[in-house]
This record gives C-alpha cells, structure tokens and sequence, in this order.
C-alpha cells in the first residue's frame, strides 16, 4: 500500500480493524475527505489568482517573465470547476446521509409506536380477561346468594352497570382480582366468602403470590373447607332431602 493512499485513514480499511469484517458507513469520512479537498481547491484558486494579478501587473511594468507563458485564466477555470464538483458531491453525499437518518428515526418511531400499540392491546386484552373473571366470581356470588328469590335479574343488572362503572374509572388492572371481586360482592350485598372462588386459578395463584388486598393474601383453606364442610353436614331431620 502506497504511504499517501488516502483510504488508509477510513474508518474499517485495516483488515485488523475490529469491525473490518462489518460493512462501516464511510459518509462522515468521506465527508471530511471532500472538505479537506474543497479547502485546497479554494486554496488553488486564491494562488492561481495572485500569480494572474501579479503577472498582468509585470506585463504593465514592461516586464518579460522568466519562462513560458501560463494561461492563469485557464488554470483558474479548472480549479474553479473541480471546486464546484467537490461541493455538489459533498452535498449529494450530506443529502444521503440525512435521507437515511430520517429513515432510520422513521423506522425507530414506527417499532417504537407498534410496541406501543402491542402493549395497549395487551393491556386491553389482559382487562378484559380480567373483567372476566371478575364477572364469574359475582355471578357465583350471585347464585349463592341466601335470598330466597328466583329473579335475581336485578341483581345481573347491577352487575352489569357496576362493571361497567370499573370500565370507567379504570378500576382493573390495578387491583387483584380477589380485592376486584370481594369489593364488588360486598358493594352489591353480597356474600363476599373467598371460599366461593377458592377453586377458580387465579384465586390459587393469589393464595400463593399473596398480594396487597386480596382476601386471600391470609386466608386459611383448611379451616375454610373444615367450616364448609361443617354446613354442609345435613342435620338429622333434613337427611335425604340434600340437593340431587
């Protein structure tokens, strides 16, 4: 390699360079490379124009110069056009480069924006899961209920505007879905007994993760089953009329 190649100050042109085996982006570089260049070729330009004025001004004075004549006029002209070639491939090489900074921040934005949208669906998603569950606890709740009635369509309609009530002030999601359910049971009259959900998984998993609010973060099943099965022992005058 010749001492004064110019490329041997680019970025990535040692074959021992760490990211050699990579493709660099040579813009900045080449970038430099074109403004050294222009700044010489404006150099070139200020010299060719003082020997022009200095030869016009011995022509003047009767002066025979000492060599072959120079056509500074041409020589200018030139430098003048490499100069102006030097800029506009600057120019074009700066334009690139912005093209693809606004390409990549544009594809930036657009991962950035589909993480978004992922994550909102999966927070919907994950609410209305949510919601779900939260509206099976209280229908159990519901049939539960002591109440001697056999039209409980208040008690659906209640529910169904008391859910929509927690759409609305965005209620799930930051509550457990034992606290949302228990909550919800008492504020409708309900019997609000975390035996009533101790099967379903979530209520499992909240046995296990314990967290804040929920009744079942110190709920004991054993002696909740020991008491459950106490009332469902069938007294003496009642054996045989159980539920089929």
């Amino acid at each position: 390699m010749a001492a004064d190649d110019p490329g041997q100050g680019a970025p990535g042109h040692c074959a021992r360079c760490p990211g050699a085996a990579a493709i660099p982006d040579l813009t900045p570089w080449r970038l430099g490379m074109l403004e050294r260049a222009a700044e010489i070729g404006l150099e070139m330009m200020r010299v060719t124009a003082r020997r022009a004025q200095a030869a016009e001004a011995a022509e003047q004075a009767g002066i025979e110069p000492a060599g072959p004549p120079v056509d500074h006029a041409l020589g200018y002209q030139r430098i003048n056009r490499a100069f102006r070639q030097t800029l506009a491939l600057h120019e074009k090489f700066e334009a690139q480069a912005r093209a693809r900074e606004r390409e990549t921040a544009a594809e930036a934005a657009a991962r950035l924006a589909a993480e978004a949208q992922r994550q909102a669906t999966a927070q919907a998603n994950r609410r209305e899961r949510d919601k779900t569950k939260v509206r099976r606890a209280a229908i159990r709740a519901i049939y539960a209920d002591g109440d001697e009635r056999d039209d409980k369509a208040d008690l659906f309609s209640d529910l169904r505007e008391r859910l929509e009530e927690y759409d609305d002030y965005d209620d799930f999601g930051r509550c457990s879905i034992g606290e949302t359910a228990w909550k919800l049971c008492r504020a409708m009259g309900l019997d609000s007994d975390p035996a009533l959900w101790a099967d379903e998984p979530w209520a499992i998993a909240e046995m296990r993760d314990k967290p804040p609010g929920s009744p079942f973060a110190d709920w004991l099943p054993e002696l909740a089953n020991d008491d459950r099965a106490q009332e469902r022992e069938p007294a003496p005058t009642a054996r045989g009329r159980g539920p089929p």
